[in-house]
């Protein structure tokens, strides 16, 4: 159940409601799923079907991650390879975040 924070509505005074009974006392015009005719609710899938859908996992092939700097941008190297976006270009990240690019290269380290 989502709850809405109402402490600037009535004053200083903590007061949460749900979502549903705000939004029909600001007349929002919300309605549940049941009041639209239909039964599905959003636990209607089970876990086979979500994972059913994903992606399969990436097997690690690298042993070496480090970020290096290619045309003024830092990317990060997997066995002195730059990492990929999904449409196939070398991730680059601003010479200024060199942070950023130390924590990407370390989710990279982490994964197993």
């Amino acid at each position: 159940m989502l709850l809405i924070g109402a402490s600037r509505m009535f004053g200083s005074a903590m007061r949460c409601m749900p979502l549903a009974q705000y939004a029909m006392q600001r007349g929002a015009g919300y309605r549940p799923l049941r009041a639209l005719g239909t039964t599905r609710t959003v636990h209607d899938t089970s876990a086979d079907d979500i994972n059913k859908n994903r992606a399969p996992a990436i097997r690690r092939f690298w042993r070496n991650v480090s970020v290096g700097e290619k045309d003024g941008a830092l990317v990060v190297l997997l066995d002195a390879r730059a990492v990929k976006t999904p449409g196939g270009t070398p991730m680059r990240i601003s010479a200024r975040q060199p942070a950023l690019a130390w924590l990407v290269a370390g989710e990279w380290e982490s994964q197993k």
